[in-house]
Parts: structure tokens; sequence; C-alpha cells
């Protein structure tokens, strides 16, 4: 009996206490068993039947699960809508950190170009400054030229006339007998400022001691010289002084190098030492036969001589170095004389 009476004393306390609070004030529920000994359900002193009572507490747990999914339902929801709501909010917070950090990047950009702007700008300026100073410059020295073109055609072509000592030597580059001929000279150079001049000068000629093998003992008449004959060697040289009087001609007055013709006439005084038989004994032991001895004999002789050729000279300073190639003719020509000699000569003018 007792455990017949158990679940129904469980269901109607389940019944109150599912009810409402303040139905739950309003609504007594009792399970008890009658005078028959039999169990009897009642609802505020109401006699209701005991499987009314428990469809009743089936259809409130169906409403309690129902309300049961429904506020899960809600608490689904909210979550779905919280967790959207927060996933809005993490996209706009996304969104703003991306603008931002567009923002950001586009301004520093800006300045980039603004910096490369900047520079280009100041590239330019100086490349325009450069290129002005460069005109600047090329008109100076155009107009530094120009006023040297004036001053040079205002003066004369020629202007340095003041006259110059000359000194210079050379050698002959013809050679006669094998006999090597030097010159050396002196003059004073006198010009006017159209190119034409006057030179008087002073040249001295010598050529080298030459030295002649002669012998000591002839016989014409001999197949043979006798084997006591020897040959005896002597030395000779020649010398030249004279004094010339040249006129010159300047080219190209106003430049660096500047070449020049001159010729004239002048004086020449030779001397030319030449071996001759100083004594001749006949030999007694061969028939025929010859003994001589030698000496020297100078010749001295004046003639008149010519000169032509050309030069140039070179800078424009106090110092000036020169060359010439002159030929040299003179009315009494010998062998180891100085007529057709062709020296060629460099010196300085001071």
């Amino acid at each position: 009996m007792r455990r017949t009476l158990l679940p129904i004393a469980l269901l109607a306390g389940a019944l109150a206490a599912a009810a409402p609070s303040a139905r739950a004030q309003t609504t007594r529920i009792e399970v008890r068993k009658d005078s028959r000994g039999e169990i009897e359900c009642l609802r505020n002193g109401r006699r209701v039947s005991c499987d009314e009572l428990r469809d009743e507490r089936d259809v409130r747990a169906d409403r309690d699960r129902d309300r049961e999914r429904d506020r899960e339902r809600d608490r689904a929801l909210d979550r779905a809508r919280d967790a959207r709501e927060r996933a809005l909010d993490r996209a706009a917070e996304a969104r703003e950190q991306a603008l931002e950090r567009s923002r950001a990047e586009r301004e520093r950009a800006l300045e980039r170009a603004e910096a490369a702007r900047r520079r280009a700008a100041d590239d330019r300026r100086r490349q325009l400054d450069w290129a002005e100073t460069l005109r600047r410059d090329l008109q100076r020295d155009l107009e530094r030229d120009r006023i040297r073109d004036r001053v040079l055609r205002a003066r004369p072509r020629y202007y340095d006339t003041r006259p110059r000592l000359s000194l210079g030597g050379g050698a002959d580059i013809r050679r006669f007998d094998d006999v090597n001929r030097y010159v050396a000279h002196g003059g004073v150079d006198f010009r006017t400022s159209s190119g034409l001049g006057m030179r008087p000068e002073v040249v001295f000629g010598w050529t080298d001691r030459q030295r002649e093998t002669l012998p000591t003992i002839v016989c014409p008449a001999c197949g043979a010289l006798p084997v006591t004959a020897q040959t005896f060697e002597l030395r000779s040289r020649s010398k030249m002084l004279g004094v010339n009087l040249d006129a010159t001609y300047t080219m190209l007055r106003g430049s660096f190098v500047r070449p020049y013709l001159l010729g004239g006439v002048g004086v020449l005084s030779t001397r030319e030492t030449l071996p001759v038989v100083a004594t001749t004994t006949s030999l007694s032991s061969v028939q025929g036969a010859t003994a001589l001895t030698y000496r020297t004999e100078s010749h001295d002789r004046v003639d008149l001589g010519l000169n032509a050729g050309a030069g140039m000279e070179f800078g424009r300073g106090p110092v000036r170095v020169f060359t010439e190639f002159r030929y040299f003719l003179n009315d009494t020509p010998s062998a180891r004389g100085f007529s057709g000699m062709l020296p060629i000569t460099a010196g300085l003018r001071f």
C-alpha cells in the first residue's frame, strides 16, 4: 500500500511544485485512502481522477520541456546574436584597422611622393643652375675671345721688333772625301712690323783633322818599293771665318711657330792646311828611287760667298729656339773647302 501511495504523493508534489506560485496558493491536491481503502485524489477539496492528475502532470512536463527548449533556443539565438555582434564588431574593428593602415600607407606614399617631387625639383633646380652657370661661363669666354680678337686686330700682327742676338751651331749634312764640316754662327736680328728684317752675322767653320798616309820612298821605275820603304802619317784641317749680311722675311708672325726665309752675301776667309813635299833625296842603293820628306802648308784666300735657306722660330718669350737650313757657295770651290756646304744648325735667340 505504501508503495502505491508513494508515486501518487510524488506526483502531487511535482504538480504542486510545477504550478505557478500564485496558483500554488489557491490549488491544493490531496491523495488519500477512502473508507473502503481505495486511493482517491482531491483538488481543492474536490475529488478528481488520479489518471487526470497524471495526464496533467505529463502535459505540464511536456509544456516545461517545450519551455525549456524555447529557452534553450532563445539562449542559442542570444548566443548566435552575441556571436554575430562580436563578429560584426571584429569585422568593423578589422575594417577600421585596415582603413587606418590604408590611410597611414597612403599618407606615407604621399610623403614619399612629396619627398621625391622635392628631390626632383631640387635636382632640376641644380641642373638649371649648372646650365645657367655654364651658359654664363661660355658667354664670358666668348666675350673674352671677342675682346682678345679685337685687341689682336687692333694691334700689329708682328709686335716684337726689338733686336735679338742669335747664337747657333750645327753640322754639314753632305760629306766631301769623308770629311766632317761644322759651323757656328752668331748675329743680330733686326726686324720690322711687316716681317722684313736684316741680320749681320759672323760665321766660323772647320773640318775634322784629316789623317793622310804618305809614302817616304817612291820609285816610279821599280816594280815594288824596297823593303826599307816606310809610310808617313800627316794630319791636316781647313777653317773658315766669314761675315754675312742677310735679309730675312718672317711669316705667321702672330703664331707660336714662325717660319722665315733668309739669304745674303758675305766675305769668307778660308785657310786650308795641306801636306806638301819638303825635300827629295835620290837613293844610290836603288836606281830610280827617291826619299821624300813632308811638311804642312797653309793656303789662305778671301772669297765672295752667297748663302740662302729657311728656318723656324719657336716661342714668344725673351728666349726663343730656332733651327735653320742653309746652302753656302763661294767663288773658289775646292775639295777641302766649304763651298757647297749644306749645314743644319740650331740655337737660341735672346
